[in-house]
């Protein structure tokens, strides 16, 4: 009986009107006298309660010949209502919801005022995308991301090594994480670093995707309730950063899935590729230009 009153409380009957149609129910012949005797309410609060019930569809009230209130005969009707009740109730809602589909446009309108809750910045140009690389130093917190692995030529050798030098340094062992498509290019940039440095794969985590399908063109991190993207490729060079939960959120969804069915680019697999040929021609280069200074100073007496 405990879960049937709590039902019909969710139903919308409150405690004394609950009372009141349990009685009637389970009676038949009743009047709000008996009634009243019944449930131990006075008859006053009796009348009041049984006309809400009717409205609900729940009792049926006949009066007498005599019109008078204690002679009105009272009559619960069959349980099955409630649940007849309840699916008018849902349909009703359903017509509601439609309309209120409809308006919702105007009312939003004038919430939102003709502003975003979100934060959108466009950064043109080199700068733009150095800007993007510059937000992401600025938060301090593990990144997630997408990327071709923007070529040097792009940005430059040396602020782009002084970048991935910073962001090592910045990020604890293995907490950025990168999602890069596997083909020559990638294979040539993870070679270049981690040739530059070997702490280069223990700092980044770095896993791959085998798969023609899988194509990037820019950079796609996520941070926080942030999402930045840095596009240096052909003519389109630009920067962007948004802050949305609901994007961030999304996104940081569909990269987990895509990192768990992704494969770890291993020290022993770089190695595998061999010796990266620009490092190794940054080298000789180096050595002939050390070469050339010794000479230099031989000449000059020193």
């Amino acid at each position: 009986m405990k879960r049937v009153r709590k039902v019909l409380e969710q139903f919308g009957l409150s405690e004394k009107e609950i009372e009141v149609y349990l009685v009637c129910i389970k009676h038949d012949d009743l009047s709000p006298y008996k009634i009243s005797k019944l449930v131990n309410i006075p008859r006053t609060t009796i009348y009041d309660i049984l006309m809400s019930l009717s409205l609900k569809g729940l009792v049926e009230l006949e009066q007498s010949d005599g019109f008078t209130k204690q002679q009105t005969k009272v009559k619960g009707k069959n349980p099955s209502e409630l649940r007849k009740i309840i699916r008018k109730r849902r349909n009703k809602l359903f017509a509601l919801e439609a309309d209120v589909v409809h308006i919702l446009p105007d009312l939003k309108r004038d919430y939102h005022k003709g502003e975003t809750n979100t934060d959108v910045r466009y950064y043109p140009g080199v700068e733009g995308v150095k800007r993007v690389f510059a937000l992401s130093g600025e938060l301090g917190i593990p990144t997630y991301a997408w990327t071709h692995l923007m070529p040097m030529d792009a940005l430059g050798e040396e602020w782009t090594n002084e970048v991935i030098d910073k962001s090592m340094k910045r990020a604890p062992d293995g907490e950025d994480k990168e999602l890069v498509p596997l083909n020559d290019w990638t294979k040539h940039v993870i070679s270049y670093q981690y040739g530059r440095n070997r702490d280069y794969l223990v700092r980044n985590n770095i896993r791959y995707i085998d798969n023609y399908a899988f194509q990037m063109y820019l950079r796609l991190e996520i941070q926080g309730e942030y999402v930045n993207m840095a596009c240096a490729e052909g003519d389109e060079v630009w920067g962007m950063a948004i802050k949305s939960s609901a994007l961030s959120s999304s996104l940081r969804a569909i990269y987990n899935v895509m990192w768990n069915q992704a494969t770890p680019i291993t020290e022993r697999m770089v190695r595998s590729w061999g010796e990266n040929k620009l490092l190794k021609k940054l080298g000789r280069k180096s050595q002939r230009l050390a070469r050339h200074r010794r000479n230099n100073r031989c000449k000059s007496g020193l």
